[in-house]
């Protein structure tokens, strides 16, 4: 015979769910993408009309600032031109 006491430190299971199937994306359907600016060494990008390569990558108060080859001062990343990045956020 169990006290209640017993009865309140007993581990129950819960019912087990039957886990959703994956199924995978329909053939019509285009993946999810975004385009991004990335911002990497060695990278190209513009700046005040320039061609510049990027050195190195911060992150200071918050904000991305990006370090030029040749220029002293870390840049906003706001204030340069580079292609975007298509990224591919669902796989097939």
């Amino acid at each position: 015979m169990q006290s209640s006491f017993d009865e309140a430190f007993e581990l129950h299971t819960p019912a087990r769910s039957p886990r959703p199937q994956k199924t995978a994306p329909s053939p019509e359907e285009p993946p999810q993408t975004l385009h991004l600016a990335l911002y990497k060494p060695g990278c190209h990008v513009k700046w005040q009309g320039r061609a510049m390569t990027v050195s190195h990558v911060l992150l200071r108060r918050g904000r991305l600032m990006v370090c030029l080859e040749g220029h002293p001062e870390p840049v906003d990343a706001e204030s340069l031109t580079t292609p975007l990045t298509r990224l591919v956020l669902q796989r097939r």
